[in-house]
């Protein structure tokens, strides 16, 4: 069994990361063709299916250019780390 993620799981992942940042669908697209061996109709359609199984929100602006984002996060968790500079808070965001 592979342990390599499917692009789905990639954006998902990556747009969770930057919540509550909307990015658009064009710069994601240069993203998934930089790192992977995914073509635009590929993240077109993953995204357009994370919207369909309400993980992911879409906005439209400027004539129907998308912007998506992850859906709110359940709650968000802080914790205070230890580095060797001193304690830091630490924000965990904890989807479904």
């Amino acid at each position: 069994m592979s342990d390599k993620l499917s692009l789905r799981q990639r954006l998902l992942n990556y747009l969770r990361s930057k919540y509550p940042e909307a990015i658009a669908k064009g710069d994601l697209d240069r993203i998934v063709m930089a790192n992977t061996k995914y073509i635009p109709e590929n993240c077109g359609r993953r995204l357009r299916e994370l919207v369909e199984d309400e993980e992911l929100e879409v906005e439209y602006r400027n004539k129907n250019h998308a912007f998506y984002k992850a859906k709110a996060p359940l709650r968000i968790e802080q914790t205070w780390i230890m580095f060797p500079e001193g304690k830091r808070l630490v924000e965990k965001k904890i989807f479904l």
